[in-house]
């Protein structure tokens, strides 16, 4: 029999919020403690204290002491307000040393107005927690936990019928609270204000309980445990929020926030309107108030959520026994159960615990809502993100017309050597930009972000580039077996010097949210590129030169003239220290990046090295025309991260990532089913017929990328449960199962080889991922959906190349995927009543 799993919450008990948290994992079975460096006067409770006097050694001998008594019998740690046992810097290698889990939990003011570097440490547990969207600015890969309090015992007592009402502020920090604030508002209404300062828990409580109306704080921007429970109560609460924070929030939750918003400034007015409200409207807004409490702060439920992150860092090895046992308990208490072998998740899943009925009749326009804003996102960031693919098919008339097969292998191979240095060289720099730049407040802190990426961006370029230029004739050597290509090995590295840069500061209208100017500086370089590189193949017979300079120099103008509008903001300002944090974050990303990378260009190479390199050229050709899918994918990378993460509420983003999975393959699959099918008038067409051969490959690459989105889709969880550390495991057997089929097929099949083992490469990265992420974040998928999707387009692809038809029967094919899903049961009940209703729409008279 499995013990139960042990946790120690440690080193505080502020504001008496560990302690709630123990008391309710024990209920739940789990075998949990709070241990506190010393005892607090309001909140005395933990089951063990250090007592923690006298001098330095002294202290840390006693805290020393704790931690090798608790290490044996403890699973995970629990660190609340930013503390550990130890010193930080120790505490977490000897917990991962000794394959110990433990969890960081931020409450409020011990992480607001922090900088990335001071909350750096806190990033080394498995998993950081917040207690509100507020506090995520600071942890923007938190999850949010409120505070959560046992409303058996808050029961509540709604306003009284005073003609005078009694206002009650609780300052725990009369000029962090906005005491002054307080009492010069009160003073000019007709209330009765009183002050509760210095009392137990349970004394304060009876005065909240008598209080018509509650002022909380006006300088922080959320609310505290004294606002929980005064909304518990069922009080009016005044007290200042952030808009976003509150938006999100009721996003999260599905209900307003009901506190009265009210700063310095207009407090006196709030006051005044809820004086004027009287009796029946000031007992009307305590009801939303509880109504709000019982949603978002009962205890169950946030122990709920508290269980669901310990199960996402706790991975016990095979010698070990602990897991999460949850006695049996009333239906309410009960996680959320994933769907049995064999059962459909087509329909929406139950209501949750307590969910009002309308609540759940919104859940389907809001799945609707959350996957039209993922498609509005992917619209408008992807245009930027498709700049090169553009190129690529817009020139790709011109390349096989002006080139050789031999001249577009060298083009692409030594575009796979650059992009593969740009890897190295940025360190996982452009993610991390986006990390640290908002996890500071300040526009000073951001600025330090910006210039420290810029500087170490340029610093990485400038390498790439002097060793480009130095070794050009020893890199064309290697690569083509000849000295002749070093130019292109120069005009290369000048290209790798650009692109790292440009990209590096567009980054910059990404985060400030500038799509527009983002997308007019994407289209820029498009258009410059595209009329240069027209100049210098066709006008001046450049060749292959001619080509690669053109491509960066629509990059390098565009960059150039980015540099002159942001120059205010390029000070010379470098943090060392930020860098190292950033490295951090960044660096690990490096070798996933890398194996995808041989994933993706290393059959260039092969067919290179083991077939020729009029076949590289060929098979690039075939490359460029299935990148039609790219073209769709790219869009959707650009923004599927953030939107995946904006979504706070666990359940809802489980249930959005299975149907987000299950609609892509839909898309992608019947997009690569119509490349298949049509390739050959596709590549006529842009293509010289020296390149006709081209179009054999395009079907594989096309469902290989199928796959490649399964995978950008399912790897979001491990994201999520911050566990990306062994992604280059599953991305590293990708690229070894790419590599080994490489040599085994190309030297046979030539570069049909090369696309087999692209298909295979990019399957086993799905599959791998999903086994992954599903130990780690399990998320409902509807694998049945997903898999009929995939075959249902893979059979009509292989009857339409067996039957090798015209051009109309393979449209018609094509056209013929939906309605097969429909035959094949792919549809839910919804979805066809959805169906119905539109067709009903257009068959309706006009007039």
């Amino acid at each position: 029999m499995r013990r139960p799993l042990r946790v120690v919450h440690c080193p505080v008990n502020t504001a008496g919020i560990p302690w709630t948290n123990v008391e309710a994992l024990r209920r739940r079975g789990i075998d949990a403690s709070l241990v506190v460096f010393n005892r607090y006067t309001l909140h005395p409770e933990a089951d063990r204290s250090l007592e923690l006097h006298g001098g330095l050694a002294r202290r840390q001998l006693a805290q020393w002491k704790a931690l090798a008594e608790l290490l044996p019998r403890t699973d995970l740690f629990h660190f609340t307000f930013g503390l550990t046992l130890v010193p930080q810097s120790l505490q977490f290698p000897i917990l991962r040393a000794l394959r110990k889990r433990s969890v960081m939990h931020y409450l409020g003011s011990d992480i607001r107005g922090k900088a990335p570097e001071e909350l750096a440490s806190g990033k080394k547990a498995g998993a950081e927690i917040v207690g509100s969207y507020d506090a995520v600015r600071w942890a923007p890969d938190a999850t949010v936990i409120p505070p959560g309090i046992d409303l058996t015992r808050v029961g509540p007592a709604l306003p009284s019928g005073r003609r005078r009402p009694v206002v009650v502020h609780a300052p725990s920090s009369r000029s962090r609270k906005g005491t002054d604030h307080v009492l010069r508002a009160c003073a000019e209404l007709d209330v009765e204000l009183r002050i509760v300062e210095g009392l137990r828990h349970d004394e304060a409580l009876e005065r909240y309980r008598d209080a018509d109306i509650v002022v909380d704080q006006l300088n922080a921007g959320w609310y505290g445990l004294f606002a929980i429970e005064c909304m518990a109560l069922g009080k009016p609460v005044v007290t200042y929020l952030h808009e976003e924070a509150a938006r999100r929030t009721e996003e999260a939750f599905g209900l307003p926030v009901p506190i009265v918003n009210a700063s310095a400034e207009t407090l006196h007015e709030r006051l005044a309107e809820l004086v004027a409200l009287g009796p029946s409207g000031r007992e009307e807004v305590g009801r939303a108030s509880r109504a709000y409490a019982e949603r978002v702060h009962d205890l169950d439920r946030v122990t709920d959520r508290l269980l669901e992150v310990y199960a996402s860092v706790v991975e016990p090895a095979p010698d070990r026994h602990a897991t999460i046992v949850v006695p049996p308990t009333q239906p309410s208490d009960l996680p959320t159960a994933l769907p049995i072998a064999g059962e459909d998740v087509d329909a929406p899943p139950p209501a949750g615990p307590g969910l009002p009925p309308r609540a759940e009749a919104a859940s389907e326009a809001g799945l609707a809502r959350q996957l039209r804003r993922l498609g509005r996102h992917s619209a408008v960031y992807g245009i930027g993100g498709l700049v090169s693919r553009v190129i690529a098919v817009i020139l790709l008339p011109l390349y096989t017309r002006y080139l050789t097969p031999a001249d577009y292998g060298k083009i692409e191979t030594l575009l796979a050597l650059t992009t593969v240095m740009g890897l190295v060289l940025r360190a996982g720099i452009t993610s991390a930009f986006f990390r640290f730049y908002f996890d500071v407040a300040d526009d000073a802190g951001r600025l330090r972000v910006l210039r420290t990426s810029f500087w170490f961006t340029m610093g990485g370029g400038t390498l790439g580039l002097a060793l480009l230029l130095v070794l050009a004739e020893p890199v064309s050597s290697l690569l083509f077996g000849t000295a002749e290509a070093a130019d292109l090995v120069r005009a290369a590295g000048v290209a790798l010097w650009a692109t790292v840069n440009y990209e590096q500061m567009t980054s910059l209208f990404r985060v400030e949210e500038r799509s527009v100017a983002f997308v007019s500086a994407s289209l820029a370089n498009v258009f410059i590129t595209i009329g240069l590189t027209l100049l210098l193949v066709v006008g001046l017979e450049q060749g292959a030169l001619g080509v690669i300079v053109g491509n960066f120099s629509g990059t390098l103008i565009v960059y150039l003239a980015l540099l002159g509008y942001r120059r205010e903001q390029l000070g010379l300002q470098f943090d060392r220290g930020l860098l190292r944090e950033m490295n951090r974050f960044g660096v690990p990303l490096v070798p996933t990046a890398l194996f995808l990378w041989i994933t993706n260009f290393s059959d260039r190479f092969f067919l290179v090295k083991l077939a020729d390199v009029s076949e590289a050229g060929l098979y690039s050709v075939g490359v460029r025309v299935a990148s039609a899918m790219v073209l769709l994918l790219t869009a959707f990378r650009m923004a599927w991260p953030a939107f995946a993460y904006s979504i706070r509420d666990e359940r809802e983003a489980r249930r959005t990532y299975a149907y987000v999975l299950t609609y892509l393959t839909v898309v992608t699959a019947w997009a690569a089913l119509a490349l298949t099918l049509l390739s050959p008038w596709l590549v006529d067409l842009l293509a010289a017929p020296r390149f006709a051969e081209s179009s054999r490959v395009v079907g594989p690459l096309a469902f290989a990328t199928v796959s490649y989105a399964a995978y950008i889709v399912i790897a979001i969880g491990v994201g999520r449960a911050r566990r990306t550390q062994f992604n280059w495991v599953v991305t590293g057997a990708a690229a070894a199962v790419n590599a080994a089929l490489n040599l085994a097929l190309i030297p046979s099949y030539g570069m049909m080889g090369a696309a087999i083992a692209t298909v295979a490469a990019y399957t086993t990265m799905a599959v791998g991922m999903a086994w992954w992420s599903q130990r780690i974040y399990p998320v409902p998928y509807q694998w049945r959906r997903v898999a009929t999707a995939a075959v249902a387009a893979v059979a009509l692809a292989a009857i339409g190349m067996e039957l090798d038809a015209g051009l109309v029967p393979s449209v018609a094919l094509a056209l013929a995927y939906p309605p097969v899903l429909v035959l094949f049961g792919f549809t839910s009940a919804e979805e066809r009543r959805r169906l119905g209703r539109l067709v009903a729409r257009k068959r309706l008279p006009t007039g």
